[in-house]
């Protein structure tokens, strides 16, 4: 398989580079607590569902987007 271009030559996504890092640092025997990578594996909050759901409510769906 050959890469594009595009593909050898673009920089390496943020996410990727933190994870590693934390690889290496799990590897060296340190302690890593990973809280900014992937989706999260709960539910928002009662308050921020009921938030979400006012706002979506609002939208008025028969106007097009800007």
């Amino acid at each position: 398989m050959r890469l594009s271009h595009r593909g050898r030559t673009s920089e390496a996504f943020h996410a990727m580079t933190l994870i590693v890092k934390a690889d290496e640092l799990e590897a060296a025997g340190h302690d890593v607590v990973r809280l900014s990578i992937e989706e999260p594996d709960f539910g928002a909050s009662p308050v921020v569902h009921a938030a979400m759901c006012d706002v979506w409510s609002a939208v008025r769906w028969d106007m097009p987007l800007p």
